[in-house]
């Protein structure tokens, strides 16, 4: 037993002689960013789950998704507190402290559940939106929000199990750098690849899938609604009567479809941001990995910095565009204009839709 431990002490110093450390300025200000950029995305982030539970009767599979990365992103911030602030400073305990502590793992592998959820969750809503453009009842009916709710769940267990191996212990010259949606293996010796490449090019491939299937839907969307946006117009220009209740239903299905719409411009643009702020550490992950650098806990650093001020950037464009005010002022005016005099059951109408 003693001969296990002070083979795995020399082990550990090993790993920490690989990496070169930070000096004391730059740990500085790494603690100082990630103090200051804790608070308000867990402030962000929490507001904006009370956000979405507020809107808990108009609930959509968007909706399911924006949740669960909220959740996420405030897992990923506070495992970030016990991770980046103890390795910030310049001491071969503190590599030892990373490479030997529960918390790195357990980090790991909320994050890579986290991740397995949010990539179902993002194709999901994307094939909903799709297909909802296209009125195929079959896939909503299928897919309605209480059972993304189930597939999230799937998707956790299904992760946890993945990252079950994690926990055994038998990772004496492997320490694990997640960010977002890479995962970085650092290895003491170049000579096992395996499992660097293999998480590199899992979670690599399927961003990429998902980006693809994201333009083809996206450019599709924009299409379907340039159509039914030049087909409602003389729909409503031919039957503008007082108290048509058709006017309305066409103007509600609209508002509808740009809602949705404008919740998938948004969506897109959280995928392109986190695949900007990966790609980058992708890049270096790689050419490190092939042994043409040396790991530079500094670099590293920097790029979980970047990955922790963009769970900012979320929730901020979640909730500048989840409201649609300009969008739902539009639509009132459609409304009102198209509506009829001013009664108790024309009011009753535009409020149960959702217009008034």
């Amino acid at each position: 037993m003693e001969n296990i431990r002070l083979s795995n002490n020399t082990t550990n110093t090993n790993w920490a002689a690989n990496i070169q450390q930070p000096n004391l300025q730059i740990s500085t200000i790494i603690t100082i960013a990630t103090l200051l950029i804790a608070v308000p995305s867990i402030a962000l982030n929490s507001s904006l789950i009370l956000f979405m539970i507020a809107q808990r009767t108009s609930l959509s599979i968007c909706h399911v998704f924006i949740l669960n990365l909220s959740i996420s992103d405030i897992i990923y911030v506070i495992s970030n507190l016990a991770f980046i602030i103890p390795v910030s400073w310049p001491s071969s305990n503190a590599l030892v402290f990373l490479h030997e502590s529960f918390s790195c793992r357990l980090r790991f592998i909320s994050i890579r559940i986290f991740d397995i959820a949010n990539f179902l969750i993002l194709s999901l809503t994307i094939m909903s939106c799709y297909f909802s453009m296209q009125k195929t009842n079959f896939f909503n009916k299928v897919f309605t929000t209480k059972r993304a709710f189930i597939l999230v769940t799937i998707a956790y267990v299904c992760g946890l199990i993945l990252m079950i191996p994690s926990l055994s212990g038998n990772l004496g010259n492997l320490s694990y750098l997640s960010n977002l949606g890479i995962c970085i293996v650092a290895i003491n010796s170049y000579t096992s690849l395996s499992g660097a490449l293999y998480h590199i090019t899992l979670i690599t491939g399927i961003e990429t899938i998902i980006l693809i299937i994201i333009i083809i839907c996206y450019c599709r969307l924009g299409s379907t609604i340039r159509k039914q946006l030049f087909q409602t117009a003389p729909e409503i220009a031919n039957t503008n009567k007082a108290g048509d209740r058709q006017v309305r239903i066409v103007n509600n299905d609209l508002f509808h479809v740009e809602r949705d719409f404008a919740l998938i411009k948004t969506l897109f643009l959280m995928l392109w941001l986190d695949l900007c702020v990966q790609l980058p550490c992708i890049i270096y992950s790689i050419f490190t990995l092939a042994g043409n650098t040396k790991w530079n806990l500094t670099v590293i650093l920097i790029f979980m910095i970047v990955s922790y001020a963009n769970t900012i950037v979320n929730p901020i464009l979640i909730i500048r565009n989840y409201g649609l005010r300009s969008t739902r002022k539009v639509n009132r005016k459609r409304h009102r204009a198209n509506r009829g005099p001013e009664t108790a059951a024309n009011r009753a109408v535009l409020r149960q839709h959702g217009l008034l």
